[in-house]
Parts: C-alpha cells; sequence; structure tokens
C-alpha cells in the first residue's frame, strides 16, 4: 500500500470519528432546553421566569429572562451587582455569585393565585438564620410576605402572606456544595425535593403582595454564595416535571462538556489530505 493511499485511508478513519463525536456534541449542547426526564417525555408549562447565569451581565446589572416573558432582573439601587464567576459549576459552566448585600429586582414581579413552584441549582457559601433566593423588595417592609423561597438554619423554607412560616424541608443543604432544589406549593400545601428525591412537606400558601427580588427579601437575610440558574412556575408542577426541570440542571451543570479533540482530528486530516494532492501531483 503505498503512503497516499494510507493517509487517505486515516483521513476517512478521522472524518468518521469525528461524525460521530460531532453528534454526540450537539446532542450534548441541545439538552438544556429538553423536557425529558429518564425516558419519559415530560410536557412543562412555560416559566414565569428562568434566569441562567450565562444570561447575566455583570456589567450592567441586568439578569435576562430566558422564558420568553422578558421579566429581566436589574441591579437593586443602591447596592452593588452580583458578580460572575466562571468554571463555577461541576461542569466548568459559569454561576451569579451574591456576597449577603447584594439584591436583583424583577421588573415585573411574580403573582398567582394558584401557587408557586421555583427551582434552583446553586451552591451556598455562608448560612445565616434566613438566605433568602426569592423575595419581597427590601425596601417595602410592610408589604407582608408574598411568596418567600429561601434557606433556613440550611434547610429549605417557605413563608407566605402576613410573614407565615409554612414549614422547611427535612434535609440541611451542604455548605459550599452544589444542591438541586425545589419546591411547589399552593393552597393545599407545598413538597420540597433536594438532589432528585422527596424531602419534606409544608403548609398550604396564602397569596400576598409580589415577588420582586432575587437574593434578599423585607426581613430576611441577603442569600450569599452562587446560582446557576432560577425557574419560577405558576402552579404546584408535578413530580414528574419538576425531575424534568432537575434534569436539564444536571444536563447544563453537572454532564461534562465534549471535548472538542475530533475537530483537531479533523482539522489535521485535511492537512494530510492536502498533503497526498501535493504527493499525487509530483508523481
Amino acid at each position: 500500500m503505498s503512503i497516499a493511499k494510507s493517509r487517505l485511508i486515516t483521513l476517512a478513519q478521522a472524518k468518521s470519528a469525528c461524525r460521530s463525536a460531532l453528534a454526540v456534541a450537539v446532542g450534548g449542547a441541545m439538552v438544556l432546553g429538553s423536557t425529558a426526564a429518564n425516558a419519559t417525555t415530560v410536557s412543562l408549562p412555560t416559566p414565569m421566569v428562568d434566569y441562567a447565569a450565562a444570561n447575566y451581565n455583570a456589567t450592567t446589572g441586568v439578569w435576562t429572562d430566558s422564558s420568553g416573558n422578558g421579566d429581566n432582573a436589574t441591579q437593586t439601587p443602591g447596592s452593588s451587582a452580583p458578580t460572575l464567576a466562571l468554571n463555577a459549576t461541576p461542569n466548568g459552566s459559569a454561576a451569579v455569585t451574591f456576597n449577603g448585600s447584594q439584591s436583583l429586582n424583577i421588573t415585573t414581579g411574580l403573582s398567582t393565585s394558584t401557587g408557586f413552584t421555583a427551582l434552583a441549582f446553586l451552591d451556598p457559601t455562608t448560612f445565616s438564620a434566613s438566605n433568602v433566593i426569592l423575595g419581597i423588595a427590601p425596601n417595602n417592609p410592610n408589604l407582608g410576605g408574598a411568596f418567600e423561597y429561601r434557606l433556613n438554619g440550611a434547610k429549605q423554607d417557605v413563608v407566605s402572606a402576613g410573614f407565615v412560616d409554612e414549614g422547611t424541608s427535612n434535609t440541611a443543604l451542604s455548605l459550599n456544595s452544589w444542591s438541586n432544589i425545589n419546591v411547589a406549593v399552593d393552597g393545599s400545601g407545598g413538597t420540597f425535593r433536594l438532589n432528585g428525591s422527596a424531602d419534606g412537606t409544608c403548609g398550604a400558601w396564602s397569596s400576598g403582595p409580589v415577588t420582586g427580588v432575587i437574593g434578599a427579601s423585607s426581613q430576611d437575610g441577603n442569600f450569599i454564595g452562587n446560582i446557576a440558574e432560577i425557574q419560577v412556575y405558576a402552579g404546584a408542577l408535578t413530580d414528574a416535571q419538576r425531575q424534568a426541570v432537575e434534569q436539564q440542571f444536571i444536563n447544563a451543570y453537572v454532564t461534562p462538556v465534549p471535548e472538542p479533540a475530533p475537530l483537531i482530528l479533523l482539522t489535521g486530516g485535511m492537512g494530510l489530505l492536502l498533503v497526498c494532492k501535493r504527493r499525487k501531483v509530483g508523481a
């Protein structure tokens, strides 16, 4: 076999490997928008808001809502903007970092008569009496609670109208560790989930003023740590729907990102092809 033929075979093998790897890479890049939980396809409603760290601008202090509703979160007046931490999550994705004195105002605010489902992938770096994930405006202390979602003593906790604490989850989150958390609550009560498992119940939610802040609330402590993504839905999602969003978070922030090595093989193979052509012309 001639050197030229040998190199052409090598190029074909490189192209084949590249096509296979690209298929995997493209599939991996698209799973963030999937609603597949295991082998079951689950239908999800459109979230009220969806804040992913990739859509946060630390310079302007604007966290763009990717739900399609355009309800962006902006830097609270008088507060510095949260920062953006690169390579923060288990697979190296970014996260928004709150230092305990920073918060973002949700432009329109979140209000619904059917309850709430809030889901987050986050990494608390300090536990205080109450680290608020979602709350009401700190400059309106007389509004009373709407839907407030916080970590209270390291456990998930829900507060509803009149600052009534509806209850906490069973398990404390680990400090300086990423957690996949959520709660679904309506007028009949609520349930917590932690890292893919049920984690206790809370009392019924009652309506109140608009939930409008990320990372703070009027009578509670600010969140301290990193948040990769927050999604909020109107009403209580089913367990299957919540599992689908949990899987989205895993796909986006835990599953390793495919390496682009096959592209290098293809580039090298193209170089070999050019060498082959030159050899053939000079033969």
